[in-house]
């Protein structure tokens, strides 16, 4: 027989802690034994009048004071949660139930305690879960779907409302199977359908297209992915994702149809063009790369630059091809010997390639043949020095009666010398002192005249223009020197400026030079040598700066004629009679060959003005 119900044992070891408390002051009257046990403290404690201020978070107790104030305590049930701490420090969910009571002793509220920490942490747990899935949801780019286990859609984020131009509303509970195209939907279900709770295999991408099919029937291309999300309530769900290829595959064909345009462009051009990668390696190379090296390009893509060229010709390159994989674009000339043996030319442009993070991965070459450039260059070369050379000897031409008349001075003085030697030899008591002086006078006179043999030939030399220092005054001084003659014939004094501070020395073919300044200081002896009257002079002076060397030809003769001054430059323009009208465009030629110009300029009274502005040789800093 079982015994009798016993409702105070019952109270006093149950789950609930039963209390009476104080209406006004909250003060608790009685507690059952579980308090102790409920948070450690004490029955004693839980009878001291700041129990409450103790023992309740205080985020929590203005809201606790509030409700038991309030006039829902007068209905039987009334409840509140909130956070106690216990006597260890945890912090617990209690739910306290009450109701206020009136008798002869007054108003108190009885009822009890509940400790409900549990399921508030799984509520919190829940929530969280819950939230944390509305933010994936919410912040995913893709379009999201969440279904059971089944295909039943739970919930979907805008994206997604997008994508299937279905409002979330419209397919709550829905299969998510009819949004697919019906040709896909068993490869669909075959999907959802591997993925295994059991297993490790929780998530899995799709390897094959599908679609998606809209609600207007439209169909979009999409990559799905599934992966297996279990609540905490222990439910299993399936997030669904779904990324629009729309754009991928429309730029997938745009940059095909370029890639298609590139090739196209690169075997059109008549130029080797490659592109390799960081590595070295050929990814693309032209048919008439490929072809310059016997093969095809199926063949040397894949293959490093040094294994198709050889090491020879990697060491020409690789000091651009460094450039280029640091990011520097390097150009370069290089003469080469074709697989046919014969000599080429060509210009080669490095270029490198930047990657979306803005690093070099990789470079594109082309090198475009310039053989016909270079030979066109170097038979212009060759016409320049021909028309120099028959100018230096039409100019000699002209110069004939002022040389031999240079000439006739040292051999006249020769053979007047000689004689002397001769006289002072033939007395029985010769004056060797006389004669030894004689004979050194005809010596010099020989050199003299040896020297203005020496300038002819070097004049009528015909040489490859080659590249050297120039000292422009010294080549002045030398020009002076070998016009003297014609000089004091037309009774014209020339000057050349004697200072030595400034720098007079540049880099070029002195023959070349040469001509340009007897073309020059002779046509302003001749032009002075038409005044009536003296003084007749010509002037030749020099600046400089950091960067060129500039020779002013300074006359005081008639100027040159009304006009424009650049006609003087005219092939075949000339006011000399007999003249062939080719010294100053052959002498501007030169100099802008020589990376130089000549300018003329009519000055305000009688005479006129050339200018030769020539590249300053670079500074020898060998003795720092």
């Amino acid at each position: 027989m079982n015994p009798p119900f016993d409702p105070i044992e019952f109270l006093e070891h149950g789950p609930l802690v039963p209390f009476a408390m104080d209406c006004v002051d909250e003060r608790v009257l009685w507690v059952g034994p579980q308090a102790e046990s409920l948070l450690g403290y004490p029955r004693e404690r839980w009878l001291k009048p700041d129990v409450w201020d103790v023992i309740v978070v205080e985020e929590d107790r203005r809201r606790v004071r509030d409700a038991r104030g309030s006039r829902a305590w007068a209905t039987p049930g009334a409840s509140v949660e909130y956070r106690v701490r216990a006597a260890g420090g945890a912090v617990l969910w209690l739910t306290e139930v009450g109701r206020v009571v009136q008798d002869e002793d007054g108003a108190r509220i009885e009822g009890y305690l509940l400790d409900v920490t549990e399921r508030k942490n799984r509520e919190v747990a829940i929530w969280r879960s819950e939230e944390r899935v509305r933010g994936i949801l919410r912040n995913a780019p893709d379009a999201m779907v969440v279904t059971d286990i089944g295909g039943r859609i739970q919930t979907m984020n805008a994206q997604a409302e997008r994508l299937f131009q279905y409002g979330f509303a419209d397919v709550c509970g829905s299969m998510l199977d009819p949004m697919v195209p019906q040709r896909l939907r068993a490869a669909f279900t075959e999907l959802r359908d591997a993925l295994d709770p059991e297993s490790e295999r929780r998530s899995l991408v799709a390897g094959q297209a599908f679609a998606i099919e809209q609600q207007d029937g439209g169909e979009v291309p999409v990559e799905i992915g599934m992966s297996l999300v279990t609540t905490p309530d222990g439910e299993v769900q399936i997030l669904n994702s779904f990324r629009d290829l729309t754009a991928r595959l429309r730029l997938e064909t745009q940059l095909r149809s370029s890639e298609r345009r590139i090739r196209a462009v690169a075997e059109a051009l008549p130029a080797l063009i490659f592109f390799v990668d960081q590595a070295e390696r050929f990814l693309f190379v032209n048919d008439a790369y490929a072809a310059w090296h016997g093969q095809r390009r199926h063949q040397m893509e894949g293959q490093r630059i040094r294994e198709v060229i050889g090491e020879s010709a990697y060491a020409d390159y690789e000091e651009s091809i460094s450039a280029a994989l640091n990011g520097t674009p390097a150009h370069m000339r290089l003469d080469v010997v074709d697989p046919d043996g014969q000599p080429r030319s060509f210009d080669m442009s490095f270029v490198p390639q930047f990657s979306e993070d803005e690093s070099v991965d990789g470079f594109f070459g082309a090198f475009f043949d310039v053989s016909a450039e270079v030979r066109a260059e170097q038979g212009d070369r060759l016409h320049r020095e021909q028309l120099a050379h028959v100018a230096r000897v039409a100019t000699l031409g002209e110069l004939a009666a002022s040389i031999a008349h240079e000439l006739n001075q040292p051999l006249s003085a020769v053979v007047a010398n000689a004689q002397a030697a001769r006289r002072f030899l033939d007395p029985i008591a010769p004056d060797l002192d006389e004669a030894r002086e004689a004979l050194d006078d005809v010596a010099a006179d020989a050199r003299r005249a040896g020297d203005v043999i020496a300038s002819m030939r070097k004049l009528l030399e015909r040489r490859e223009t080659r590249h050297e220092p120039v000292d422009l005054r010294h080549l002045a001084l030398e020009v002076v020197e070998l016009v003297r003659s014609e000089a004091v014939l037309n009774g014209v004094e020339v000057r050349v400026q004697e200072d030595a501070a400034t720098t007079t020395t540049v880099e070029g073919d002195p023959g070349q030079l040469t001509q340009v300044f007897l073309n020059l200081v002779k046509n302003a002896i001749e032009s002075t040598g038409r005044l009536s009257s003296a003084p007749r002079t010509v002037t030749v002076s020099f600046s400089s700066d950091r960067s060129d060397v500039e020779v002013s030809i300074l006359d005081n003769g008639p100027g040159f004629p009304a006009g424009d001054p650049e006609s003087l430059f005219q092939p075949f323009f000339t006011r000399r009679p007999g003249g062939l009208g080719m010294g100053l465009p052959i002498s501007r030629t030169i100099a802008e060959a020589h990376g130089g110009s000549v300018s003329a300029e009519r000055l305000a009274d009688e005479g006129a003005l050339l200018r030769v502005r020539l590249p300053a040789a670079p500074a020898d800093d060998s003795s720092a």
